[in-house]
């Protein structure tokens, strides 16, 4: 069964070379053009038809922004009813016609439907298509790439593409990565490690992606006072080929980053146990707008190690987590609000520190999670993580038996959850070493879990789709080696489903005994892989010989699963006139 929505629509046709039809697909090479007056098929052989229906979400919702294609070509896109009209050209001899919903990109969603046809129909009614998950059961993988994993703790995982696209960014205290050297922090694009310069000189606890106008950047906080040989105190910036200082940076640790706009534009915003950043007084968080350091009012009077944004109703807001008793000169434990021009409490916060915000929908809507290293949440009993909807704290089951460092929200083919990582072995009164999986009401366990602290989640699609990354002071993953990094998800052993053409007819209209050239269109759709790769024998747009070919196509993806599939195609002579 599919897993996940893919589709790769190949489309080889064109008036004027090898132009393909915006935003489908990419053409074989060497597929070239018919000459003026030909068809992939005759006018006479095709019928045009109309396909109508709804595609719907698992629950019957409407799936929106959800692509239909079909064995005979062309592309739809249901709206926000999740209706479709798709009009294409149907052999005349075809009895069927194969239809492909996919749910829109990064929805693990697909459906399928054979459409029974009837003489010449120029309007066919299809059935609901109800897009379904599929069958998956996720598993701890090893990561390969020279010796798997880094040689010490991973403290933050991010993703970003410096320009080659998509990859997961590794920061910690560790000087190898995959066998190669790479200090304090390295890049992983799937299948292997590769450093960012020459690194930092110590230790990296934050990473972060943010466009200070400039376009996007990897920012790196932590402990180091240099980033790649350069002077950059604590905080840095990587534009995929060097390293930068944030002015004069700050005159201590980072422990967080979160991108917040208060009405003036998004800006950077860390947090740490710093006391200056730049040449001004900053207690504990501090604002970058892209050229100059500001402070957050007064501060926070201890350490800040989570941060993120959340809006309880009253608009967005930065919300800071650490150790701290007091905001703004507000009493707010551990927990506080930034509106952008002052700091509030969360409740009476909790009664110890927090080390991790996450905002996550678990059907009752968005609230913010902490995770951390205390036991009551707002008064109430909340062992190591609570739940705040804006107004209250609440607690999650029965919680943890010890401390959490890391939080990420992940679908892993059952529906958007909340994982956590930490110390503890225990989740809601089930065994679940060092990480786990709240679905809205209960705790899972992930497999056999770790062998020791996960301290940093974050999602990464490597090519086979996307799954949940860990990172931390661990060594196996689920009983296999894992040295301090891990990938949760799907192993990909589904093959692509490729779609030929039933058959293909056309006149030789010359009947100079060359043959014609014909053009045709193959579909793919993949569990994982966004864009199979599909190669047909002959090629389309090649000139076939009078009589029947073979073309025999096959699909490809990105883990080497294969499909094939045929069909003839004929080149019938020119009838006489009498």
């Amino acid at each position: 069964m599919l897993h996940a929505g893919f589709l790769v629509p190949l489309l080889l046709f064109s008036s004027l070379g090898l132009a393909q039809e915006p935003g489908v697909g990419a053409h074989v090479p060497g597929a070239r053009t018919p000459e003026r007056g030909t068809r992939a098929q005759d006018e006479d052989t095709l019928a045009p038809t109309v396909f109508e229906g709804f595609v719907l979400e698992p629950d019957g919702a409407p799936a929106e922004g959800a692509v239909v294609v079909s064995s005979a070509g062309g592309t739809a896109v249901a709206d926000d009813s999740g209706s479709f009209r798709l009009e294409v050209g149907v052999p005349l001899d075809a009895a069927s016609v194969q239809l492909t919903a996919v749910g829109r990109w990064g929805r693990s969603r697909v459906a399928s439907s054979s459409v029974s046809l009837s003489g010449t129909p120029t309007g066919v009614w299809v059935g609901p298509l109800l897009l379904s998950s599929g069958s998956c059961t996720p598993s701890w993988m090893p990561n390969l790439g020279g010796q798997p994993g880094v040689n010490g703790e991973v403290n933050a995982l991010t993703v970003f593409d410096d320009g080659g696209g998509p990859a997961l960014y590794a920061g910690g205290n560790f000087t190898l990565a995959g066998g190669v050297a790479a200090n304090r922090i390295a890049r992983w694009n799937g299948t292997s490690w590769s450093p960012l310069g020459s690194g930092m000189n110590s230790t990296v606890w934050a990473l972060y992606v943010f466009d200070d106008g400039g376009g996007p950047k990897l920012y790196a906080g932590g402990n180091f006072t240099t980033a790649g040989g350069v002077a950059a105190n604590r905080v840095a910036r990587w534009n995929g080929t060097s390293w930068s200082p944030l002015g004069s940076g700050v005159n201590s640790v980072v422990f967080a980053f979160s991108a917040f706009d208060d009405g003036g534009g998004p800006k950077l915003y860390a947090g740490g146990e710093f006391t200056t950043a730049g040449s001004v007084a900053a207690n504990r968080m501090a604002r970058w707008n892209g050229s100059t350091w500001s402070a957050l009012g007064s501060g926070v009077n201890h350490r800040v190690y989570g941060l993120a944004v959340f809006d309880d109703g009253n608009g967005p807001a930065l919300y800071a987590g650490g150790r701290f008793t007091s905001a703004g000169g507000v009493s707010a434990n551990t927990l506080a609000r930034w509106n952008g021009t002052s700091w509030s409490a969360l409740g009476s916060g909790t009664n110890g520190h927090v080390n991790a915000l996450s905002v996550f929908d678990d059907g009752g809507g968005p609230a913010l999670y902490a995770g951390g290293e205390f036991t009551t949440a707002g008064g109430v009993a909340a062992n190591y993580i609570a739940r705040w909807n804006g107004s209250s704290w609440s607690a999650l089951g029965s919680g943890m038996n010890a401390r959490f460092y890391a939080l990420s929200v992940f679908d892993d083919g059952g529906g958007p959850a909340l994982y956590g990582g930490g110390l503890f072995t225990t989740a809601g009164g089930v065994a679940a070493n060092f990480i786990a999986r709240w679905n809205g009401s209960s705790w899972s366990p992930q497999g056999s879990g770790m062998n020791d602290t996960v301290l940093a989640l974050s999602v990464f699609d490597d090519g086979g789709g996307p799954a949940l990354h860990a990172g931390g002071e661990f060594t196996t993953a689920g009983g296999v080696a894992a040295n301090r990094f891990a990938k949760w998800g799907c192993l990909d052993t589904s093959p692509p489903v490729l779609s030929c053409p039933t058959s293909i007819v056309v006149m030789d209209r010359l009947a100079n005994g060359v043959g014609e050239a014909v053009a045709f269109t193959v579909m793919a759709t993949d569990d994982r892989d966004p864009s199979p790769s599909i190669l047909c024998v002959p090629l389309s747009g090649s000139t076939f010989p009078p009589g029947t070919t073979t073309v025999q196509c096959t699909a490809t993806d990105a883990s080497g699963n294969q499909a094939t599939c045929q069909f003839p195609v004929t080149v019938r002579p020119k009838a006489r006139l009498r």
